[in-house]
């Protein structure tokens, strides 16, 4: 993607309804990146559908910590030898005043989850895209998700549970490299470098981007094409499934789905 069409935020025109968007947000509660938050809004409130990755108000329901539970009992303890698990409770507590054992039954891709967002900064008090979430329920849009929680559940249930536990390890032997991968990738969303974000993403996942990044994008790009055929939806998705030869933008197109690049101001510089 040319820098001069560097951008977060595409509109999508489909024949006899009015356009739709397609919006990249980011887990993070960085002040930078809420400046993009207001200049979205006004195509928010264009819109009657807000379709987030999934749907943001199941969080805490009983099903969701139920599945996010390892099956048949099966504990972190069970999957790697009493010194290393004992090793890495310690440095996880120290780095990141993480408690392992509170952790033991979840799936190890969602104790990486719990690491990466203990370093995420703390100036809102709501993540990026929660927040969006919040705004667009609070003016009485129809709030869905692109992906169930269910579907979410069985991907991450398709991740081999032995590379979970050595991403997880990595952790553990450099706690460094988290924080300045998440700090990378928030530099480079707030440049609007989708390419940078895809390519940053896509190394850090090794084998398992099959599974996280393309399968779902198809997945994803489907049920957008889908939404958008039907409503006037503002989609906002993760901005590392955005680009790519396999990501959404090129998905979609190869859809059928017309997508055009609404430009904005970088936030936080003078020469965007």
């Amino acid at each position: 993607m040319r820098s001069k069409r560097r951008t977060l935020l595409w509109r999508i025109q489909t024949e006899h309804r009015q356009d739709s968007y397609l919006f990249g947000t980011m887990h993070v509660r960085d002040e930078r990146v809420f400046d993009y938050f207001e200049m979205v809004k006004p195509f928010i409130l264009n819109t009657s559908i807000y379709a987030a990755e999934m749907d943001l108000g199941q969080a805490g329901e009983l099903g969701q910590i139920e599945d996010a539970l390892m099956p048949d009992g099966l504990r972190l303890t069970h999957l790697m030898p009493s010194r290393k698990y004992q090793k890495l409770r310690r440095i996880l507590r120290k780095a990141f005043g993480i408690e392992l054992m509170m952790f033991d039954r979840l799936y190890p891709m969602l104790i990486v989850n719990q690491i990466a967002e203990a370093q995420l900064g703390r100036q809102h008090r709501n993540a990026l895209d929660q927040a969006m979430w919040s705004f667009a329920a609070s003016c009485g849009k129809e709030m869905i998700g692109v992906e169930s929680y269910s579907e979410q559940v069985r991907i991450m249930k398709q991740l081999p549970l032995d590379a979970q536990v050595r991403q997880l390890l990595e952790i553990g032997r450099n706690p460094s490299r988290i924080r300045r991968s998440t700090n990378k990738l928030i530099d480079l969303y707030v440049r609007m470098d989708l390419q940078g974000m895809y390519r940053y993403s896509k190394k850090g996942m090794g084998k398992m981007r099959q599974i996280l990044i393309y399968s779902r994008n198809a997945f994803m790009a489907q049920r957008i094409a889908d939404l958008v055929r039907e409503e006037r939806c503002f989609i906002a998705v993760g901005a590392g499934h955005l680009a790519g030869g396999k990501g959404l933008i090129r998905m979609l197109k190869s859809n059928g789905v017309p997508l055009h690049p609404i430009p904005l101001p970088v936030s936080g510089l003078d020469n965007p």
